[in-house]
């Protein structure tokens, strides 16, 4: 079964990164938060994953 998107917060998007939701969603008959929502399941761990080397790489700097 599709999980349900129950909270509702703002997000802000520039203009062209919402018209590119949006042009995906149509393309693919997809909603605006599928499509958010795949974008954060796929790119949120590489951004926790960069973030954390380069702290890491700021610490060992400190050392």
């Amino acid at each position: 079964m599709k999980e349900r998107h129950s909270k509702l917060h703002s997000v802000a998007f520039t203009p062209s990164e919402f018209e590119k939701i949006k042009k995906v969603g149509s393309e693919f008959n997809v909603s605006f938060a599928d499509v958010v929502c795949e974008c954060i399941k796929r790119e949120l761990p590489r951004l926790i994953d960069r973030e954390n080397k380069r702290k890491q790489a700021q610490q060992n700097k400190g050392e």
